[in-house]
């Protein structure tokens, strides 16, 4: 964990205590193959240092180290996700996030899709920083939802909790055009386990973005730790970067997470 946890400065006090340092590697029992996973799907995190290194490492600087340094690995054509492509991913369905702004936050719209293999991709997005009144809000959704329809199969739409006005309003909008969604509330899991997920996916290549998403590019490529917090694990958000994208993405898969998770195991 955080260098600042409690139990290591218990290892470290006056307390009688004999401590040793391993790594996965010093574990004879482990199947190779599962140590192996473990090292692609920690690769490039935080996580690397403490799991498979056995050390205590701070969370400091890109929280996305994979997508930072080779962002040509996970970002795809638009073209490919489409059905009508004769090479087109195999898109089973597809969710929409949403994330209401507020203050220095934005509206936010992530449509992310699921395929056979276990894998998600980011589809689609929509950022709007100016303040919206409800009735162009619920436009914008409608407009977004629809666009996303036509191309994928969009089953679920989890929003921010936080706003149940903004919600009925959005099912109200939808049920008027027609839009057959289930609309309700995100599961709003830890951050951190959002975090932790993605990057896994990214460290096994189960994640691709298509490059017309550009404002979840740009919010996964200026995401960091924040290196104020000495105590712990805490992703920067105070205002200088774009949250918004993340956490209406993370609504879209952060139920999934054991299911994906359990693929690659």
């Amino acid at each position: 964990d955080h260098p600042n946890h409690w139990f290591r400065r218990f290892l470290e006090s006056d307390a009688d205590i004999y401590n040793q340092t391993y790594t996965i590697d010093d574990n004879p029992f482990l199947d190779p193959l599962f140590v192996s996973n473990l090292k692609r799907e920690y690769a490039g995190t935080v996580y690397y240092g403490r799991f498979i290194n056995g050390l205590w490492v701070a969370a400091e600087g890109a929280i996305y180290r994979n997508f930072v340094d080779n962002p040509a690995r996970y970002i795809i054509d638009p073209e490919l996700t489409y059905m009508e492509s004769p090479k087109h991913y195999d898109i089973r369905r597809a969710v929409i996030g949403v994330d209401f702004g507020g203050g220095t936050s934005a509206h936010s719209f992530t449509c992310t899709g699921f395929t056979k293999d276990g894998a998600i991709i980011v589809l689609d997005d929509y950022h709007e920083k100016e303040a919206l009144t409800p009735e162009k809000l619920n436009r914008d959704f409608v407009d977004f939802a629809k666009r996303c329809r036509m191309r994928w199969l969009v089953t679920d739409v989890y929003c921010d909790s936080a706003e149940q006005t903004l919600i009925n309003g959005m099912r109200t909008e939808a049920a008027k055009a027609h839009l057959p969604m289930n609309i309700g509330n995100a599961k709003k899991r830890k951050i951190n386990d959002r975090i932790y997920a993605l990057c896994a996916l990214m460290g096994v290549d189960k994640f691709k973005i298509a490059r017309n998403c550009q404002a979840t590019i740009e919010a996964l490529q200026s995401a960091v730790w924040n290196s104020k917090n000495l105590t712990e694990d805490e992703r920067l958000d105070n205002g200088t970067t774009n949250i918004d994208s993340l956490d209406s993405l993370e609504y879209t898969y952060e139920r999934e997470i054991e299911d994906l998770v359990s693929r690659w195991h």
